[in-house]
């Protein structure tokens, strides 16, 4: 599962709630929770402030889910792999 369905259930927020809150479209978050995209910056800074989490510290925790990935000397194709699959 990755982090923004997991933040997402741990509020207990449908994805209509989460796509209010985060002013995108429940579109946008189907494609970013299924792993088919991954969010640029501003949407980065919408869902940061939707969870109540400092934009900083929700792209820190994305960037060490990677390094997490990465110490393990897996491939790039998986370090990205990793990236989508927590956000």
């Amino acid at each position: 599962m990755n982090e923004i369905k997991r933040l997402r259930l741990i509020h207990e927020w449908s994805l209509r709630t989460l796509a209010k809150r985060a002013k995108l479209s429940v579109g946008v978050l189907v494609r970013l929770e299924r792993g088919e995209s991954l969010p640029n910056e501003v949407n980065l800074f919408k869902l940061a402030g939707a969870f109540g989490i400092e934009p900083e510290v929700f792209i820190a925790m994305a960037k060490q889910a990677v390094a997490n990935t990465a110490k393990q000397e897996v491939p790039t194709e998986a370090a990205v792999s990793t990236l989508v699959e927590f956000l």
